[in-house]
């Protein structure tokens, strides 16, 4: 089913650390779609160019440097959001791998996969739905990988490979 080019027009789209990769093939798509969309990464400079490269494919892009385990620049990220008109799309999309190897030797990072996939979609989520259920409607989008499925061989922090799934929480209109 083909999607019109201005299916998104007049709506606002958030996509964490979409300064490159899959995020930022996420906000290309909804800018594609018409939709306005703010990009976050950790820092300025990242965000910057991916601003720049999807303005200039005439896409509405914003964006804020921030870290999604930090809950004040998550918040800073809403607020943008907001300051364009009506927040409508809230994509959680960072994510960091753990580092491979047995537990006995190897030294993972888990406080960084924590603050990351675990703090950054709980903040990322805490900022949109009091806007998604005080204006009664809004997408929040979720990525997560094979975790959930169970265990990765030799991923000790972190079980997940970052293979797409996607789990969708949709507030209806109010009636």
């Amino acid at each position: 089913m083909a999607v019109a080019a201005d299916a998104l027009a007049g709506r606002v789209a958030v996509v964490t650390v979409s300064s490159r990769g899959l995020g930022l093939e996420f906000a290309r798509l909804l800018g594609r779609h018409g939709a306005t969309v703010v990009l976050t990464a950790r820092t300025a400079d990242a965000v910057a160019r991916a601003v720049a490269g999807l303005s200039a494919e005439g896409i509405a892009a914003h964006g804020v440097a921030a870290d999604v385990a930090e809950p004040a620049q998550v918040a800073a990220v809403r607020d943008e959001a907001l300051g364009l008109g009506v927040l409508d799309i809230w994509v959680n999309n960072a994510g960091a791998a753990g580092v491979y190897g047995p537990t006995a030797t190897s030294d993972p990072d888990v406080m960084r996969v924590v603050r990351t996939n675990i703090l950054g979609t709980y903040h990322g989520s805490r900022a949109a739905l009091p806007v998604f259920l005080a204006q009664g409607h809004g997408d929040l989008v979720n990525l997560y990988g094979r975790g959930a499925e169970g265990p990765v061989p030799l991923q000790n922090a972190y079980a997940r490979g970052r293979r797409l799934q996607m789990a969708v929480t949709v507030v209806p209109p109010a009636s």
